[in-house]
């Protein structure tokens, strides 16, 4: 499989394209795109020089577009990850505040070893919830 790079030289404001090999060495250059116009290699047909071309700028939008993709999926991820924390945070002051509740109910009701119980079990399990909504 042929090895197709795009090289931009920054002093001289081209985009050249070679057919793998060492760049330094002309015959591996198909077309230069600069200020001056287009030059191709005579040595290479148009129609493989234009498939060494598009097979060159397609290897290259896809990685453009790989990289793109990644960074979206980054980003999307520490979002869902941020929704997901303030998402289990709210759930966890809802198990309290029922917990809570629960033990001002039975804390209201006329003293006794069930209502007593019933209570200290609220107030454990409220305890236990915020205990596990700090780690």
């Amino acid at each position: 499989m042929d090895e197709f790079k795009i090289q931009e030289l920054q002093p001289t404001n081209s985009i050249r394209f070679f057919n793998g090999g060492n760049p330094a060495e002309s015959n591996n250059e198909v077309l230069r795109i600069s200020r001056d116009g287009i030059w191709a290699n005579p040595d290479i047909p148009v129609d493989e020089a234009a498939r060494l071309v598009l097979k060159a700028l397609d290897v290259s939008i896809k990685q453009m577009v790989a990289r793109a993709v990644e960074a979206e999926r980054e980003a999307f991820a520490a979002h869902a990850v941020d929704i997901a924390r303030r998402a289990v945070k709210a759930e966890i002051e809802a198990c309290e505040k029922v917990c809570e509740k629960h033990a001002e109910v039975y804390a209201s009701l006329p003293k006794n070893p069930t209502t007593d119980s019933a209570w200290a079990a609220c107030v454990d399990l409220r305890d236990a919830i915020r205990a596990r909504g700090k780690s």
